[in-house]
């Protein structure tokens, strides 16, 4: 099967693991939508990512995290990468309740977008998601 070739602005965009990645990732990517011309997406596709990194923040440790975000005809696709091996888990207990701080991300992330995943990497891991254009 041939693909349309893929758009990516830039690699990958390293990013400090700390409590500033998530507003300088949402920034990347509110200028990434804008180029590609999908800037109605940008909020899913921000709590989606915010999701991402937030969990890479709080679980992974590690100095910095890897952003990727890169285009197709009809999906953008968006990754994180961290330096840690456990693979997140997405335990389905239920509606979730809205008003809940914490322990929802994956069911959120799940619920917004095409399909999402994770990839176990020799240092770490990639943890992806793809949202429909």
């Amino acid at each position: 099967m041939d693909y349309p070739p893929t758009t990516t602005l830039v690699g990958e965009v390293f990013l400090p693991c700390d409590e500033q990645a998530s507003g300088q990732a949402r920034r990347i990517l509110s200028a990434t939508l804008d180029v590609w011309g999908l800037g109605h997406l940008f909020e899913t596709a921000s709590t989606v990512l915010a999701e991402l990194v937030s969990n890479a923040v709080r679980h992974a440790g590690g100095r910095q995290i890897g952003l990727t975000l890169w285009r197709r005809l009809t999906l953008v696709h968006i990754s994180v990468r961290d330096c840690s091996r456990a693979l997140p888990c997405l335990i389905m207990t239920g509606p979730f309740p809205t008003t809940a701080e914490s322990g929802r991300g994956l069911q959120l992330v799940a619920a917004l977008t095409f399909r999402w995943g994770t990839e176990l990497l020799p240092g770490g891991k990639r943890v992806w998601a793809e949202i429909a254009v």
